[in-house]
């Protein structure tokens, strides 16, 4: 009866230890956009000189964007597994675009002309996956 009771045991332990999901890897990538996020909103607003009121526009903008794109991720991880096929990466890209509309809509109106023009410039600088900030390229 005892071996039994124990067998149950450790049964149950091995499948509840195996059925969490790698949330420390979930974790470094929240915390990797965030920081990302961080230093896009940073350079947007040295770049376009943003006031106060636009600068927290734009990091509520992005903050959501960044949180919008975590969530795109976690569902494509479980759609597709460890290797993401093609429809996964199709679908991402498409919520991306979908995502930096919505963003975009949020942003667009508390700039200037001369604002909005450099900004469309300025954010093909910017990773829209990962927000990284990827240096100006020569020509």
């Amino acid at each position: 009866m005892k071996n039994l009771l124990l067998s149950i045991f450790l049964g149950l332990a091995m499948s509840f230890s195996f059925a969490q999901s790698n949330s420390k890897a979930d974790v470094k990538e929240k915390a990797y956009l965030k920081k990302n996020t961080v230093t896009a909103v940073n350079f947007l607003s040295k770049n376009l000189k943003l006031d106060s009121k636009q600068k927290a526009i734009f990091m509520n903008a992005y903050s959501e964007y960044a949180n919008s794109i975590a969530k795109g991720q976690n569902k494509m991880k479980t759609k597709g597994g460890d290797r993401p096929s093609m429809e996964s990466k199709k679908q991402m890209q498409e919520y991306v675009l979908r995502f930096t509309e919505k963003r975009n809509k949020t942003i667009i109106p508390c700039l200037k002309k001369k604002q909005v023009k450099d900004f469309n410039e300025i954010q093909k600088r910017i990773n829209p996956m990962t927000l990284e900030v990827r240096s100006e390229r020569k020509k």
